[in-house]
């Protein structure tokens, strides 16, 4: 639809300037040149009569100038004939200086009031009848020196008057040259002031002129640039009338429908369908614009449209935003992955932030004991691979450490080191906590949260008494170890990780898989690069490395001065058969440094029912497990056979409960009837 009117109408937006102003620019440049016609007369009569004085008063002042020499002469004339009594050149000289005198006076009449002149006549003539005086007293035959002397000081002193009222003719010259330079001077100041405040008057005139000439011709400009705007503008733009009929669309709303496939549908394809609809509650909002977002083939458009309620039109312009709100799609759904990332760093904080508590530091691994160094060798050989681990041993040998260890040599150490001890979770809770849950996976679930696979990704996963997983929770273990996926419990995603296994368990698993307790192909597929730990009798040498340690440790934790350990404390340590291996040597020591008064450490007897030398370490096993039961009944019976809390059998021995429980059943430990266990 070709335009066929312009959009705007009516009066015109922009008036000339008004004519007031233009009266008051011609009044401001006539007056101007009065001004400057002012100025110019009042400043030649100013140099006029500066002139004129200049020229009346030059005369006196150079007769004043001529007389002043001629006086003082007259002075010196008579001196020398008071000294040399030569008559002849004092008359010659006399009358050459009386004529200058005379010459001067003449000048000074005709230049200046003729009262100056008479005034200094008198004097000369007083001068001229001392002098006449003078010489008649010096040629007598013997002249009185007294009164010579008189009569030359009445010359001088009469010379001096005449002199003082020559200055006086001068001062008063002078007071005459000021008074005229300064009327000159106030004058000019006048003339200044006007012309300043007539220019400031003319600035600002200049200046209101100027903005309202700027402010006509922007406002000329910007109506023809309305005027075109339509035609111009790249952009959509639509005209409709009171009824919703298109009056005008300018060739951007063409070239829009061209690019949507559109071209043969005309503008009005550009509308949404409920168009009457909207109108009215356009109308009703007036007049504030409205936005319209809508759907026209796979395309979305935005229309923002307004009623002009002067000219009964309401005017659109549509935009194709498809792309825009692509973008936005993919916006939020990477802001979804943000956050979700985002919680998966708050878990993996929230739980690296409490085993940094728990935390077993890998250098508790300490001692020299050839059994030890060959284990470590053997951490040194496969800590650099990928491969999975199984470290076997008793509880308390420090499985957990050597972990730790493994992990602090490789690649991986500087991602999570996460650990997860299997006995000590709710079967029903495993699975949860292995591979984590989506919202809603089970009463309780108000959230999603990571497992321990995924806080793992990247690092190491320390699975601590594996042989505790229930059988569904191994199927599941194993297909992770296989193809390193996962979901979580709940959910259908499925979760690719890269995750470093190492295992640990103090049973036998070989003989867990013969009986059907534990999956064969778990067990063949962790049992890659086995590591058994000796427990702490078989390596005694290890004692005092380890005491000396834990003495270290324990002393800067209760802040104990203790520098050593006696040596009957020593052998007494070294007698004993841990069966609750380091954890138990760990928790003696400490007990020990607590109870400590002095500086050199006793260990007191704290259970020791049956001692053994340190040359029983080739003892049969069943001895070992002889004293082993014994000292766990001791221990049990001391505690009321209380096995969990911190007061526990357990917590004494420096194991776990369930591995105390499970020492208990191998060892075929009975509860008595009459002391039944207590949980706290």
């Amino acid at each position: 639809m070709p335009p066929t009117e312009p959009l705007h109408s009516g009066h015109p937006l922009v008036r000339p300037p008004p004519r007031r102003l233009v009266a008051c620019v011609v009044a401001a440049a006539i007056a101007s040149m009065g001004l400057a016609g002012f100025v110019h007369l009042r400043t030649r009569s100013l140099e006029q009569a500066t002139s004129q004085l200049y020229t009346m008063r030059l005369p006196a002042l150079e007769a004043v100038s001529s007389l002043r020499g001629p006086i003082t002469a007259q002075q010196t004339i008579l001196f020398r004939y008071y000294a040399s009594r030569n008559r002849a050149e004092f008359q010659s000289s006399y009358r050459d200086n009386h004529r200058r005198i005379l010459e001067q006076l003449d000048r000074l009449d005709s230049s200046t009031n003729s009262r100056n002149a008479d005034i200094c006549r008198i004097g000369l003539g007083e001068v001229e009848a001392l002098a006449g005086r003078l010489v008649d007293v010096l040629d007598r035959p013997s002249p009185d020196p007294v009164e010579s002397m008189a009569l030359l000081a009445e010359v001088q002193m009469q010379a001096e008057r005449m002199t003082d009222e020559l200055n006086a003719v001068v001062n008063a010259i002078r007071g005459e040259f000021s008074a005229s330079v300064e009327h000159t001077h106030a004058a000019s100041r006048q003339i200044a002031r006007l012309v300043y405040a007539y220019t400031g008057f003319l600035l600002l005139m200049g200046t209101l002129v100027a903005l309202t000439l700027r402010r006509y011709f922007e406002a000329s400009a910007q109506q023809r640039s309305i005027a075109l705007f339509p035609e111009r503008n790249p952009s959509a733009v639509l005209c409709l009338d009171r009824r919703g009929a298109i009056r005008y669309a300018n060739p951007g709303a063409h070239a829009l429908l061209s690019r949507l496939g559109h071209a043969a549908d005309g503008p009005g394809a550009l509308l949404p369908p409920d168009l009457g609809a909207r109108l009215d509650a356009l109308v009703a909002a007036a007049p504030e614009p409205v936005d319209w977002e809508y759907a026209l083939g796979d395309h979305t458009l935005l229309c923002s449209a307004h009623f002009v309620a002067e000219e009964e039109v309401f005017h659109a312009y549509p935009v194709d935003v498809s792309a825009q709100r692509a973008a936005q799609r993919a916006l939020n759904t990477a802001l979804e992955e943000v956050r979700s990332l985002g919680k998966r760093l708050a878990d993996e904080n929230v739980y690296l932030k409490a085993e940094i508590e728990s935390a077993v530091p890998s250098s508790d691994i300490v001692g020299q004991s050839a059994r030890l160094r060959e284990v470590l060798a053997r951490v040194g050989e496969v800590a650099a691979t990928s491969a999975t681990v199984l470290i076997l041993g008793e509880s308390g040998v420090g499985k957990e450490s050597l972990a730790r260890a493994i992990h602090d040599r490789s690649a991986r150490a500087l991602r999570p080191f996460i650990k997860l001890n299997c006995a000590a979770i709710a079967p029903t809770l495993v699975e949860s906590e292995l591979f984590g849950h989506e919202k809603g996976a089970f009463t309780g679930a108000a959230a999603r949260r990571l497992g321990r696979f995924e806080l793992a990704d990247g690092g190491t996963l320390f699975l601590d008494e594996i042989g505790e997983l229930p059988p569904d929770v191994q199927a599941a273990l194993l297909r992770v170890l296989q193809e390193q996926e996962f979901e979580r419990v709940g959910g259908q995603d499925t979760v690719r990780v890269d995750v470093r296994i190492v295992a640990a368990t103090n049973r036998d698993l070989k003989h867990m898989v013969d009986e059907g307790r534990f999956r064969a192909d778990l067990y063949y597929r962790i049992n890659v690069f086995p590591v058994t730990l000796p427990p702490l009798r078989e390596r005694r040498e290890d004692i005092p490395s380890l005491a000396a340690h834990f003495l270290k440790k324990f002393s800067l934790t209760h802040g104990k001065q203790v520098t050593g350990v006696s040596a009957s404390a020593l052998e007494h340590l070294q007698s004993w058969d841990w069966p609750g291996n380091i954890r138990e040597l760990q928790n003696v020591i400490e007990r020990a440094v607590i109870l400590c008064q002095g500086e050199v450490l006793e260990v007191p007897a704290l259970g020791f029912s049956t001692p053994v030398s340190v040359s029983r370490a080739s003892t049969p096993a069943s001895s070992l497990q002889s004293v082993e039961r014994a000292h766990i009944v001791q221990v049990l019976e001391r505690h009321g056979w209380v096995i969990e809390g911190r007061r526990g059998a357990a917590a004494a021995l420096g194991m776990p409960p369930g591995t105390l429980r499970s020492r208990m059943k191998k060892l075929a430990i009975e509860r008595p009837a009459r002391a039944p266990e207590v949980t706290r």
